[in-house]
């Protein structure tokens, strides 16, 4: 969940900084790796907003998701995402999942979105 300045100063450290054939995370940290539901349970919290959502287990599921099962279902390393390289190498550290959360928040609101 990267907020977008910090995406666009990756692509653009990439671009000064990067090496060839390198892939760059621009993602947080291992804190930062939330479920859609935590996502934007944090987004609601950010907007004082009393709604919540929760993650449905998949063996609540009922209707076909197609594709998205297997994602489901597969098990990925803990921690998801390491940035470590991509921070050293850029030189770059990324804003805490929750700070731009804030951030869109208070932009949205700057704009009369919410």
């Amino acid at each position: 969940w990267p907020y977008v300045e910090d995406a666009a100063r990756i692509a653009l450290a990439t671009l000064d900084r990067g090496r060839a054939g390198k892939k760059y995370l621009a993602a947080g940290g291992p804190d930062d790796v939330l479920s859609l539901a935590g996502f934007c349970n944090l987004g609601c919290a950010a907007a004082g907003v009393a709604h919540r959502v929760r993650d449905v287990p998949l063996a609540e599921l009922t209707s076909d998701i197609g594709p998205m099962r297997a994602m489901a279902e597969a098990s990925y390393p803990t921690p998801l995402i390491d940035p470590k390289r991509t921070n050293d190498e850029l030189g770059i550290t990324l804003m805490p999942v929750r700070a731009g959360v804030e951030k869109t928040v208070a932009w949205l609101r700057e704009q009369h979105r919410i």
